[in-house]
């Protein structure tokens, strides 16, 4: 090389001599599957994230849901009292 610059391809090729080809390969298998393992965490973390958002929202859909509902119940038992009364009240009228 000009210069006295060493290339990567000589690097490369001292590195695969001097350990040997199967452990280079072991080593870049490993440096691969650490990689995409890290993308993958990510992506699942991503995803989580997402899913924590949604869990929230839906909570407080629930919680408004639950509230009308309590309303709606009180408002039928409300009824329930005014036509026990009405009843009644036909009853003694028609009964007199």
């Amino acid at each position: 090389m000009p210069n006295g610059t060493i290339s990567w391809v000589e690097t490369a090729s001292k590195v695969v001599t001097q350990v040997g080809f199967p452990v280079v390969v072991a080593g870049l298998l490993l440096w691969w599957v650490l990689f995409r393992f890290e993308t993958s965490i990510n992506n699942i973390a991503d995803r989580l994230s997402q899913n924590a958002a949604s869990v929230a929202v839906f909570t407080e859909v629930n919680k408004e849901q639950t509230r009308l509902m309590a309303a709606e119940l009180d408002e039928l038992r409300k009824q329930t009292v005014a036509l026990q009364y009405l009843a009644d009240r036909i009853r003694d009228r028609d009964g007199k």
